[in-house]
């Protein structure tokens, strides 16, 4: 059993290698590392506060009003 379980995860991974081989690269290492990142607490904010009020950022309902005049 664990033969074949093998040879199944071999071939997905050579098929996954074969797939990015076709597909052009479309960002560069500058663009990838910038999209990579995490915000700081200033972008965050001007994101948040730049906002609609009446909408929630979350399922629980809270609005965005909240989290701006809070």
């Amino acid at each position: 059993m664990n033969h074949f379980s093998n040879l199944l995860q071999i071939e997905s991974q050579n098929h996954k290698h074969k797939l990015l081989d076709v597909i052009s690269k479309c960002i560069n290492e500058d663009d990838n590392e910038a999209l990579s990142r995490l915000p700081n607490n200033n972008e965050i904010k001007k994101t948040i506060f730049n906002m609609r009020k009446d909408t929630a950022l979350r399922p629980d309902e809270i609005g965005v009003r909240f989290y701006t005049e809070c």
